[in-house]
This record gives C-alpha cells, structure tokens and sequence, in this order.
C-alpha cells in the first residue's frame, strides 16, 4: 500500500487515486509493471494485481490517522469478499515520530497479520537528507508486525544513506531502481525514471513476496516471512559495513525464496560460510574450571535452529576448543569459531630475601599445568623484567640469583601448559616486593 486511501482533512473517501506526485507510481511499478509485453519494465511480481489506496490529503500531506482508516478499508474489502488472495501490504512511507495514533496502526498492522494473513512491507528509512544514515526508529517499519527493508546500492553493499538499527529485518537494492512515473497531461501513455530510497527497496520484497503466495496460495505470513529471511545472501562488508548494529538479515534472493516454498529449504542449498563475517563469538579466552565452556554463537541476521546449530569440541580442558557452526534447513557447510582455554593461576605465597638472592614459593596448581614461570624487575612496572622457567606442576619454589645487593626487586608468578606444542599462559599473579641483603 502506497499513498492510500485518500481521506482529506474531513475524513471524507474519496475514489480519486491519482498520484499528483510520481512516488506511488514508481512504487507500483517495482511491484507490477506488465510483464512480457516488450514496453517499459516488468514488476518484480510478475504481473500481481495493485489496490491504489490512497492515504495523503489535497496537500499531499500524511497522516497516522489517515494510514489508520486505509486499515479499516482494507479489513472492509477482505470481509466483505471485494477481494481475495490479498496477502502483502507496502509502505513506502515513515515518520520518526510517534504518537498515540502509532498504537492504533500497530493494531491494525497486527490484526491484519494475525486474522487476515497480510504481511505489510515498509521502507526502512533514508537519513537525514545529507547522506547520512539514522538509526532512530522509524514508524510503522520498526513495528515487530512489519517487514522493514533497507537499501543497497547497486553493488550490493548498503546504501550509505539508508538508515540501520536492530529493528531492521531485510535489504534490497534502493539506488538508481527504474520503473513507471505518470504521464504529463499531453501524455496518453505514462513515462519511466530512476529513483533512490527505501522506498524503492521495500517494493521489490513486497513484490517477491507477492510471488511467493503464487506460487504457493496456501501459504501462510511466518511460512512466506521466513522463506525470504531464510534464503538470503550477505551484504557486502567492504564499505558502509553496519557490523552487528543492524537487524536485517541479509539482501533478499528471489530465486531462492521461492525455491524454498515451492520445495522446501533443503532444496536451496545455500552454503553457511557466505556469513562467515557474520558469525560471532561471545567470548574468545576462558580460564580452566573443569567445566565445559560453551560461549554463544551467532550469525546476524540467521535464526538459530533454524538455519544453523551449534556444537563444541575439545572445550573442557585447556588449549584450543572449536565451536562450529553447521548450517540446517536453507543452509549447508559450516563456520568454525576458536576460542582458549587457559590454566588456572597461582600466586606467590612468600618472599625470602638472601644476599643478591631471593627465594620465590608459590601455591601448586597441579591440574592442567605442566609448569610455572617467575618474572622480576626492580622496576614496580616490570619494565625489563626477567622470566625464569620451572617445570614439574609439583613444584612450589625457585631460588634467584645473581641479583643486585641491596635492591628491591618485584616478583609476580603463573602457571602454563603444553598442549600439542602449544603454549598456554595463566594471567600473571599480582606482584611481590623485597630487598636483597
């Protein structure tokens, strides 16, 4: 739905739909220019049917209440069997206000979604009007009832300018999009020009969407809503990288998605690794306990026992534990993340001072540690500090010598192991001080 319903400061319904001002054109035509007819475009629905309803009054200007009142009509034309198969709401249209009004179309949004199965599909946001991405919500998209898109550029990385959040759910291209614009007056036939925004983008996953439900009319708004979330591929990190910072979940793939609902998510195929620069690690150093560490795992923007599992190996005793991320459903291959398990530390129990010597004794830390190392410096800062190795988990002193007379020197201990001739450290002991005789 775009530029609904046209409800004039009165709140009388009027039928006149025509689009004054090209943005509802150039959407509609993203979604469902003809097909197949050698002119123009071709909508990404292939041929869908558009209801116009029109929500701007005689001076082009929205309101919620207005966008409100479209639901109403909406709701009307379902209930009433005017229409049928009507399943995908756009609205390329926001506002980073909120008012009381705001509550009343979630409702409407939700009720729609939940009673009628219709998805509404909204731009997600296009900054400040400088280049400039927000990350402010924005309103109906960030709704949890709506699908909001933001915008790539034609290489596939984020549009600079499209806003970003955690509320976000999908992308697709919204930089030099081509599609219809009306006619002049002398016009018998309309025109076509390119056009910038999320606006541009939320209609291509409207019209896929739409697609969707073709191919399957059974199909319900979370069946379709993860057929394109599911099959997704990842956006470009090489500029305009939004990191962990966004909630979409990747560019949105036609062909995949209705692969997916037409022979189920094993059928698409996708290789996990793409997410590679999407998966994280909650936590990469542990210290030994005896215990399985098991630090959260995720890819941005992919669901977790959906399109992925999780198992861990190695990940009791120290050294180096894998946790690998194996994809389910939509998803083959895996993503292996590392992280360490380091000995548990000891530290020194005493200080014994002897002439330019000192004797270091320490607490045993006998399981997991193949060994100790003592540091000192006469300097509290460990600058220029000397290391002396101690082999044997048994052993718990470890006389220095060779030291100045007279001078004071800190002492600070921990404990390593060997593991398939790797080295791992404790963190140092807090540190002791003492003069020489």
């Amino acid at each position: 739905m775009d530029n609904a319903l046209d409800a004039t400061e009165t709140g009388d319904i009027s039928r006149d739909v025509e689009d004054y001002v090209g943005h509802g054109t150039h959407v509609a035509g993203i979604i469902a220019a003809t097909a197949n007819n050698d002119y123009g475009i071709a909508g990404v629905s292939y041929n869908a049917n558009i209801i116009p309803v029109k929500v701007t009054d005689t001076g082009s200007n929205i309101k919620t209440s207005y966008v409100v009142r479209a639901y109403e009509y909406i709701k009307y034309l379902i209930e009433e069997g005017k229409v049928d198969n009507l399943h995908v709401i756009n609205m390329s249209m926001g506002s980073y206000g909120y008012s009381s009004n705001d509550l009343i179309l979630k409702s409407s949004i939700s009720e729609l979604r939940s009673k009628y199965n219709v998805i509404t599909v909204c731009a997600g946001g296009n900054g400040d009007g400088k280049g400039h991405p927000k990350t402010a919500k924005v309103y109906p998209g960030d709704f949890d009832e709506c699908l909001c898109v933001t915008a790539l550029d034609s290489f596939g990385n984020n549009a600079v300018w499209s806003d970003y959040n955690e509320y976000k759910d999908i992308s697709a291209p919204g930089e030099d999009i081509l599609s219809t614009f009306p006619g002049s007056e002398d016009e018998d036939e309309g025109s076509y020009g390119w056009g910038d925004g999320t606006s541009a983008a939320a209609p291509q996953v409207s019209g896929i969407m739409a697609l969707l439900w073709s191919v399957k009319p059974q199909l319900t708004v979370k069946e379709a809503t993860a057929a394109v979330i599911g099959t997704v591929n990842p956006v470009g990190t090489a500029i305009n990288d939004r990191g962990t910072k966004t909630g979409s979940a990747g560019a949105i793939d036609a062909l995949a998605s209705v692969k997916y609902v037409k022979y189920g998510a094993s059928s698409v195929g996708k290789n996990i690794s793409l997410f590679k620069a999407k998966s994280t690690i909650s936590k990469t150093s542990y210290v030994y306990n005896g215990s399985a560490r098991k630090p959260a795992v995720s890819v941005v923007g992919l669901k977790k026992g959906t399109s992925y599992t999780v198992s861990y190996k190695n990940n009791t005793k120290v050294g180096t534990a894998t946790a690998t991320i194996t994809g389910t459903g939509a998803y083959k291959g895996t993503i292996t993340k590392t992280f360490k398990i380091n000995p548990k530390g000891t530290k020194v129990k005493s200080l014994k001072k002897y002439k330019k010597a000192i004797l270091v004794k320490w607490g045993k830390q006998k399981t997991q540690v193949t060994g100790y190392q003592i540091q000192y410096s006469t300097k509290k800062s460990m600058k220029g500090a000397k290391t002396k190795k101690v082999s044997g988990a048994s052993k718990t002193s470890k006389k220095i010598k060779g030291l100045k007379s007279k001078k004071k020197y800190y002492v600070r201990v921990r404990t390593y192991k060997n593991v398939n001739g790797k080295v791992y450290y404790s963190s140092w002991s807090s540190k002791k001080s003492i003069k020489t005789k």
